[in-house]
């Protein structure tokens, strides 16, 4: 048998010896869904990016928007600017609006 295979086997045998509770457990789904969070809306210290959204009501009429989202980090504490500009369609063209995210604002600005 070559080293290499030898060493992937007795790898693959001393892993399966190991007791599944040293093993690291598996992340609730909190757990995953707080670390996609985390990563999509913590990514860099900015984003800049262009989005197309399509609105589809419970009719299945379509109004599609396009726009450009800007975002900054403020500060350590997980705050965060973002700043939206609609390119289209001309009765939204040219609107621009500003969400200033605060993290520890808690439950009670979200009326919780």
């Amino acid at each position: 048998m070559k080293p290499l295979r030898q060493f992937a086997l007795l790898l693959l045998v001393a892993l399966a010896m190991v007791p599944a509770s040293a093993r690291a457990a598996d992340p609730s789904p909190e757990e995953i869904v707080k670390r996609s969070l985390d990563a999509f809306y913590y990514a860099g210290n900015d984003m800049r990016t262009k989005v197309r959204m399509k609105l589809i009501n419970a009719q299945g009429n379509v109004r599609e928007r396009e726009m450009t989202m800007l975002r900054i980090n403020v500060g350590k504490s997980g705050d965060q600017r973002y700043y939206i500009y609609f390119h289209g369609p001309a009765d939204v063209k040219g609107t621009s609006f500003m969400v200033w995210k605060c993290a520890e604002a808690g439950e009670a600005h979200r009326g919780g």
